[in-house]
């Protein structure tokens, strides 16, 4: 509704603007607030000095500026009415005076009438506080008079209706301060009127009332709890002066001890007691722990009676303002039976001789202890079957000494564990063992592990070699049983036995000093020692057998024949000796013995190997078959011998056999025998020298491989080494002995080079050096002082011996004391805390000096100890923190961004420390101070939370409170008054558009009315309009920012229809700002346009005989109006065909303009006729347009130039003057760019020269239109026919019908037809021939390619 409304006074305004002449009136009234709807505010009749019907008839209208419409006015009587209840504080707020700005707008003439209504305040709204209670914290030490701001109550009601005055509910305490601010408004404070104490009124509950002036007085009342804080102003006070308490020792860890307890009048964290020791020495701390909350004293270390059998503690307990108070705790420990006895060895022989006689003292230990009564009594004991027992002496002193003889060789060390128990509950025992080593004698001679050693050595042996070891055990030790081993002299085989054996001193093994052989000696004797090195030495002897065995080393010797002879042997043998004939026996022997001597013969070769024969044992030479004629007169035999040794040796002799007749032949002589042994002699010559060839040859190549090997490496040493060589131990505790190793004793098996001396025919050699690394005769392992033990050992036992001879004496020395000590404080100075209000006898206890010396220091001369003592006094919050101003003013500009620095507030407190440390906060203000302003509450900095809009709020009041630790405060206020900044832009207010607008509105007509409101300030606010250019629209500004849109140009709605207007408003501020404004304004249709034809003349066909209703064509005509003034209707126009009615022939659709024929036609009687058909649009006034039937034809020839008159269009007008003035133009052409209509005329003429390829027929449509108010117009339609000359003969109007149009556009159509054909003609063809030409090119590369001789790459050699 609200909307109709403005939409109906902007019409109205609208129209009343229209006119040139503006008056303005300003008229004032007033009216209260709440009242009823439709009460009367006044009548305007006898302000605006007019009559009754007068308001009426010039269309008087209320315009109000707000969106609101809180009055009615009634144009008939004249009475301003309140159509809404009015809430003043809802309006205007806080505004006074609350004034409403309307206008009472008249017509012809146009008058404006300002109406300044003033809202008057009623007393509607009570005093109202933002809560319903507040809570206030006051501590107790607060001064009298003192102030705190409380929040003033709010009163939406101005002047006598607001707040007056403030009442405070009865008490002693507290009273108010009413104080007014400069603006009428009043503030409150709360005053402390009489001095507070929290131990007897913790807590205040008043009420505050705020009383408004109005009738009826209105009240609003706030609950003010107030609490009182404490201070601390009572000291802490224990509920016992000493505490004593007895704890048993060994207590574990976290068992209490004692709880202390100290009770404080004071409340919060005055009234937190904390525990703590006071000035104890530090094993206290160690052995304890105090908790500060609770004060139970719990066990920390370990407790020990033997350490301490009681501890005195101050316990100091301090509230959490810093006053403190103490008490003593006394700790008394009880005895445990927690101690062991503890052994401990006065003297001990660890080492004593196997041999030390009985009654011995091994060990001298005293029993202790630490507890008391049975607990520290004890009792020693050890093991049974031990060769020791324990003796007790005074003093608990013990003896240990020897009951029965020792053995080492038995037991060479004993354990003794000696017991030491107690007589307490539970018994406690302790243990200490006790290591005591046998030292050895030499009691015990080297024993051999076999009485008889034999021994095994093949005869032929290397010198050095080893043949074998003996081995003695001696059961004593280290170096009572070291043993070692020599050779007794002896002669076995007649010379020395050191001639044949030589022995290891250390090892004991036995070592060939020559080769033997066992053909001279076959076995020997010889007797081995083995002496310790115990002092004196004990030895043994052993006999050791060497058996010697054969070695195959003798060939067999000949003794028939004689093998080394020079003359040879010859046997005779008769020709005519017969198979099996003993021709001679061969003898040989062989010193080996056993299987080396055993012998065979075999006849290795002869002249004829058939002939004979020989014994494998005996050696007989016989003949295997009867002498014949052609065997040889001398036979040539080489018989070998070959014993069973391993290797077996072989020995060969000739023997040369003479075929005789008989034995007594003179002619037999030994030279006979020379040519045949020449000729077998060469032979074996040559294979002789082939061999010794082959043999040379392998010789010589092996020779030179050597010598080519050797030169390859280095000789590492010299020919000899002078020096005795040195071996590696054979034992790592048996340190080499260099000695042995000149004598020709070997220490280890070991490979060695061995060099016979020359020249020399016994088995004497020397060690050269070892095949292996040398090493170091020293061993790392055995300690430096190995040598001297012995002398260590017996040093030890002439100790023994002499402490065996003590005795035990037992004296008592008394110590007296002097005063040697003087008195002495644990530290130099204590530094005392003491609070400032600290009452008068309060006691602090100090700590005492400590003198080592017993009795008082009262001895000459006098010794004393002096302690600084620094007390400071301690601060209590006894000030009240001040700001340094009490108002602060501040200028801040709006919109600053977050976390700007508006001011810092600053307050100052006397106290120091904690109390001295300022907190800083809001106290009571409004909501919107919080969301725009935060506070650092230890910096005092106020900075700028969130938006500040100088629109919404221009001034912000705020109170900061100052609060110390110890709750004292301190109030201050500070106002922020907000600059204006230009961040609004204008705002446009639309209140009324006149649309949509008739398309024949006069200029000046008045479109849209608007405002512009900028809500900035001065300048800021100060704004102007503007819209766009080329616009049929003008702005014109009115009073109080009203801006009226008019028209400034004829409108066409067949030109433009709509128009879519920007209204730009800008200020003037720095810098200026712009908002937009977008108003649509419809072009509303009238009727000017009369409905034209798409053709001038329609040519329609119809065959004779046709039936009736048959339809033969239709016409159209197009209106350029809009909805019913473009709806065209179609009439057939009277007219007569022959002599009947054009009716009676042809009938016309009213709303589609088709044409039936209402009768049946005949050729013969009618060939053709015309009728009129007239097309009339539905607009107001209707405009119609006739087409005729019988169209106007205009001749242009093809050769005309620009400018060609084709034709002239005459119309006239039955109206006159300026209704008759007619204008002419072309609404429609097929070339449109070819012809011109002027305006003025009606002459038709050409725009360009005519050229062929224009159509040949050419339509125009010509409208004229008149001058009137509502121009009216008419349309006619030209046909012009291009013609090539105007004296054609077969121009025929009939020609230029539709068929010739048809025909041209057919004939067009075909010539663009063989156009595309034959383009796509040619295209293919191409096609074709560029396909063709590409594959004979790749037949005739494939041709040369293939007639080609093909290459390859050669890769070069590289």
């Amino acid at each position: 509704m609200e909307g109709d409304l403005r939409n109906s006074q902007g019409l109205y305004l609208l129209l009343l603007f229209s006119v040139s002449r503006v008056m303005c009136v300003s008229i004032h009234y007033s009216v209260p607030e709440e009242k009823k709807s439709g009460s009367l505010v006044a009548n305007v009749l006898e302000d605006l000095k007019l009559g009754i019907g007068e308001l009426s008839a010039r269309r008087a209208q209320l315009v109000s500026k707000s969106s609101k419409q809180y009055f009615h006015f009634d144009a008939r009587s004249g009475n301003l009415l309140i159509s809404d209840k009015i809430d003043r504080e809802a309006v205007c707020g806080q505004t006074e005076p609350c004034l409403l700005f309307s206008q009472i707008v008249l017509e012809d003439p146009l008058e404006f009438y300002s109406i300044d209504i003033r809202i008057e305040d009623v007393n509607d709204n009570a005093p109202i506080f933002s809560k319903r209670e507040y809570e206030l914290e006051i501590p107790e030490s607060v001064p009298r008079n003192t102030k705190f701001p409380l929040e003033s109550a709010q009163d939406e009601d101005l002047g006598e209706n607001s707040i007056q005055n403030y009442t405070l509910s009865a008490n002693e305490h507290f009273k108010l301060g009413v104080e007014s601010n400069k603006d009428g408004s009043k503030y409150v404070d709360l005053i402390v009127e009489k001095p507070l104490d929290r131990e007897r009124d913790p807590f205040f509950g008043l009420t505050l009332m705020a009383v408004d002036g109005g009738v009826p007085q209105r009240t609003g009342t706030v609950r003010i709890n107030i609490r009182v804080l404490d201070i601390n102003d009572n000291l802490p006070q224990f509920t016992q002066s000493e505490y004593r308490v007895r704890l048993k020792e060994n207590s574990p860890r976290d068992t209490l001890v004692s709880k202390v307890e100290a009770r404080d009048l004071d409340f919060g964290s005055n009234a937190q007691i904390t525990y703590s020791f006071h000035r104890v020495p530090r094993k206290i701390l160690d052995l304890f722990h105090l908790n500060e909350m609770t004060g139970e004293i719990t066990v920390w270390g370990e407790i020990d009676y033997e350490k301490e059998s009681s501890y005195d503690m101050s316990i100091k307990a301090t509230d959490g303002g810093g006053l403190s108070g103490q008490c003593k705790v006394l700790v008394e420990v009880e005895d445990m039976n927690d101690s062991i006895p503890e052994v401990s060895v006065i003297s001990l022989k660890n080492i004593i001789r196997e041999d030390s006689p009985l009654e011995t003292v091994v060990a001298l230990f005293s029993v202790t202890d630490e507890d008391s009564g049975d607990n520290g009594k004890t009792a020693c004991s050890v093991e049974m079957k031990l060769p020791f027992v324990l003796k007790a002496t005074k003093n608990d002193f013990y003896q240990l000494v020897i009951q029965s003889a020792l053995d080492r060789e038995k037991i060479g060390e004993y354990n003794v564990t000696i017991t030491a128990t107690d007589r307490g509950s539970p018994r406690l025992t302790s243990t200490r063992l006790i290591h005591v080593q046998i030292s050895d004698v030499n009691d015990n001679t080297p024993v051999f592990e076999k009485s008889l050693f034999e021994l095994t050595l093949q005869e032929n042996n290397i010198p050095g070699l080893l043949i074998g070891l003996v081995h003695a055990v001696d059961l004593d030790m280290e170096q009572n049983g070291k043993v070692t081993y020599s050779l007794l002299p002896g002669e076995p085989g007649g010379s020395p036995t050191a001639s044949y054996i030589s022995i290891n001193s250390e090892t004991g093994n036995m070592y060939a000093l020559r080769s033997l052989d066992y053909e001279h000696i076959k076995d020997f004797k010889v007797t081995v020692r083995a002496t310790d090195g115990g002092i004196p030495p004990l030895s043994s002897d052993v006999v050791v057998q060497i058996l010697v065995t054969d070695e195959n080393d003798n060939a067999p010797f000949f003794l028939y024949p004689l093998q080394n002879s020079t003359s040879p042997c010859n046997e005779l043998l008769p020709k005519m000796a017969e198979a099996g004939y003993l021709v001679t026996k061969v003898v040989a022997v062989d010193r080996d013995s056993g299987q080396n001597s055993w012998l065979s013969y075999e006849l290795l070769k002869a002249t004829d190997p058939g002939l004979f024969s020989i014994g494998t044992q005996n050696g007989e030479v016989k003949t295997r078959r009867p002498l014949t004629e052609r065997d040889s007169s001398k036979q040539r035999l080489i018989i070998a011998v070959r014993d069973n040794g391993v290797p077996p040796q072989t020995s060969t002799a000739t023997l040369n056999v003479l075929l005789v007749e008989g034995f007594s032949d003179p002619y037999l002589k030994v030279v006979d025998v020379h040519p045949q042994e020449h000729e077998d002699e060469g032979t074996l010559t040559m294979y002789l020298v082939i061999c010794l060839v082959s043999v040379s040859s392998v010789f010589l190549l092996c020779i030179i491989s050597f010598v080519v090997i050797k030169s390859c490496k280095k000789d590492p040493g010299g020919t000899f080494i002078a020096a005795p060589p040195h071996f590696p131990p054979s034992r790592p505790d048996i340190p080499e002995n260099c000695t042995d190793s000149q004598s020709g004793s070997l220490s280890r098996n070991y490979q060695y080079d061995v060099c016979l001396t020359g020249g020399s025919l016994s088995s004497e050699f020397r060690f050269l050096r070892p095949l292996i690394p040398v090493f170091s005769v020293v061993d790392s392992n055995i300690p430096v002082n190995h040598m001297i033990s012995s002398s260590t050992q017996e040093s030890s036992e002439q100790i023994v011996n002499k402490e065996a001879k003590k005795e035990l004496h037992r004296f008592e020395v008394q110590i007296d004391d002097v005063n040697d000590n003087t008195p002495t404080f644990s530290e130099n100075e204590f530094i005392l805390e003491i609070p400032e209000q600290t009452p008068i006898n309060t006691h602090f206890p100090l700590e005492t000096a400590q003198d080592s010396d017993r009795a008082a220091d009262g001895e000459i001369p006098k010794r004393t100890g002096t302690a600084e003592i620094i007390i400071e006094v301690l601060d209590t919050n006894d000030n009240v923190p001040q700001f340094v101003q009490s108002v602060y003013r501040v200028k801040l500009m709006e919109n600053s961004p977050l976390d700007t620095l508006v001011t810092k507030v600053e307050a100052s407190d006397r106290d120091i420390g904690s109390n001295a440390h300022i907190t800083y906060s809001f106290n009571q203000v409004q909501e919107n101070v919080l969301k725009s302003f935060m506070l650092n509450k230890n910096t005092g900095e106020l900075s700028l939370g969130g938006t500040t809009d100088y629109e919404e709020v221009g001034i912000y009041e705020m109170n900061i409170r100052a609060t110390d630790r110890g709750g004292l405060s301190d109030y201050c206020k500070v106002i922020v008054e907000v600059e204006d900044e230009n961040d609004n832009a204008p705002e446009v207010t639309i209140t009324s558009i006149n649309g949509p607008l008739p398309e024949d509105s006069p200029v000046h007509t008045v479109v849209a009315l608007f405002s512009v409101i900028d809500r900035d300030s001065e300048d800021n606010g100060r704004s102007s309009c503007t819209t766009e250019m080329n616009l049929p629209f003008q702005l014109k500004a009115t009073e109080n920012n009203y801006y009226q849109l008019v028209t400034q140009q004829p409108l066409d709605r067949e030109c433009v229809s709509e128009y879519n207007i920007t209204i730009t408003a800008t200020d003037r501020g720095s810098p200026k700002l712009t908002s937009r404004a977008f108003i649509t304004i419809q072009i509303s249709d009238i009727n000017d346009n009369p409905p034209a034809f798409e053709r001038s003349f329609y040519d329609m066909h119809v065959q004779e005989n046709n039936i009736p209703g048959f339809i033969i064509g239709s016409v159209q005509a197009v209106d350029l109006d809009t909805e019913q003034n473009a709806q065209v209707t179609y009439s057939l126009l009277p007219g007569k065909v022959r002599d009947g009615p054009a009716s009676s022939y042809i009938s016309i659709n009213s709303e589609t303009g088709n044409l039936y024929v209402i009768r049946s036609l005949d050729f013969e009687e009618i060939k053709v006729f015309s009728v009129t058909i007239q097309a009339v649009d539905n607009g107001s006034p209707s405009l119609s347009t006739k087409n005729s039937t019988s169209p106007s034809n205009d001749l242009v020839p093809r050769g005309a130039d620009a400018g060609y008159l084709v034709t002239k269009v005459v119309a006239v007008d039955r109206d006159s003057g300026q209704n008759s003035w007619l204008s002419y133009h072309l609404l429609k052409a097929t070339e449109p760019g070819l012809f011109m209509v002027e305006d003025q005329n009606g002459e038709v003429k050409t725009l360009r020269p005519v050229n062929k390829r224009d159509a040949m027929m050419q339509n125009l449509i010509v409208v004229v239109r008149d001058n009137g108010h509502l121009p009216l117009s008419a349309s006619t339609s030209l046909r012009i026919l291009l013609v090539d000359a105007l004296s054609d003969p077969y121009i025929n109007i009939r020609d230029t019908s539709k068929e010739e149009m048809v025909q041209e556009e057919d004939h067009n159509l075909t010539k663009y037809l063989i156009i595309c054909l034959a383009a796509i003609s040619s295209v293919f063809l191409l096609s074709l021939l560029v396909f063709i030409t590409i594959k004979i090119q790749k037949q005739r590369k494939l041709i040369r390619s293939c007639n080609s001789t093909p290459s390859f790459p050669v890769r070069p050699n590289s």
